[in-house]
């Protein structure tokens, strides 16, 4: 329940800009106003002074908060949570940028603070625990097995595998500023796991997959898993393909997946990015993306991957 902070984090200064406009109490309130509100409260609080003092006592403010409501901080993971929270606001600071700043922002010259804060992503990666080892049977299914996603994040695959494929794939969800988990983040599909990619797309009803990574002849791993003409079968799960089209830098698929048993049917927007080069080709694709959304009013997630 309790992973990184970032989330609550960003939500307590959004509420502090909040109540800096209001003279009066903030009110705050879960279930029981005790766990998750006494974890709120303790890290809104401490979260100001954790840069103005030489040491700070969460210990004792919990303590304090008890004195007059039973149980504030409800759960040993939630003291532990409210630690993990402070120390990530220890460690990265103010990370926000203005829009007005961000217009002006240099990369080159801030090359040396975003290394360090890289760096300092992957140290929280550890801290809460989002990066698992595979099982051995997982370890079959990756291309980098130390890459594996958070369990509860993870998408669930619910239809038959012909091959006798359990329900795990490499995969989670992500969400956007919008919409909560409005893509689902995986890798590009090995020869043993097309199946389980297209079980994927069916199962969540993806209507678009946007592959950022090219097809590598010198990498085996790295499969066509779509039909070049007519139709394929994956599994019980049949790819026919209705339109291709060159877009210059990209190229354009439409796809119509049926399952063999129930015979529902519907369509996929497929768009792979001939190149990466950091610059105008990805922003054009997302813009080729949200042009179908609006097009063809597509809901559900949306699949990207790269290699």
């Amino acid at each position: 329940m309790y992973t990184a902070g970032t989330p609550l984090i960003g939500f307590a200064k959004k509420v502090k800009l909040q109540q800096s406009a209001s003279t009066g109490p903030l009110v705050v309130h879960c279930s029981a106003g005790v766990g998750r509100t006494g974890t709120f409260i303790a890290l809104s609080t401490l979260m100001d002074t954790i840069h103005n003092k030489d040491r700070i006592d969460i210990y004792g403010f919990v303590e304090k908060m008890r004195e007059n409501r039973i149980m504030m901080v409800q759960t040993a993971l939630q003291f532990k949570f409210l630690h993990t929270c402070l120390l990530e606001v220890y460690l990265t600071g103010e990370t926000e940028i203005t829009l007005g700043n961000l217009s002006s922002f240099d990369a080159d010259e801030k090359l040396q603070q975003l290394d360090k804060e890289f760096k300092l992503l992957s140290k929280l990666d550890k801290m809460s625990k989002t990066a698992h080892k595979a099982t051995k049977e997982q370890a079959q299914k990756c291309r980098f097995p130390t890459m594996i996603p958070v369990e509860k994040r993870s998408p669930i695959l619910q239809c038959m595998s012909k091959f006798g494929s359990n329900n795990f794939i490499n995969a989670c969800f992500a969400s956007s500023f919008v919409m909560k988990d409005a893509f689902i983040a995986t890798q590009s599909p090995l020869p043993n796991t097309t199946e389980d990619f297209w079980r994927l797309v069916y199962d969540w009803k993806c209507p678009l997959i946007a592959m950022l990574n090219q097809l590598d002849p010198k990498d085996e791993s790295c499969c066509q898993y779509w039909p070049d003409s007519g139709s394929a079968e994956y599994g019980y799960l049949m790819v026919e393909l209705k339109d291709e089209q060159d877009m210059g830098f990209y190229e354009y698929r439409v796809f119509e997946l049926t399952h063999s048993y129930d015979k529902k049917n519907f369509k996929i927007h497929h768009l792979m990015l001939k190149s990466w080069n950091e610059g105008s080709d990805v922003l054009q694709l997302m813009k080729q993306i949200e042009i179908l959304e609006e097009k063809y009013n597509l809901e559900g997630p949306k699949v990207v991957h790269c290699r």
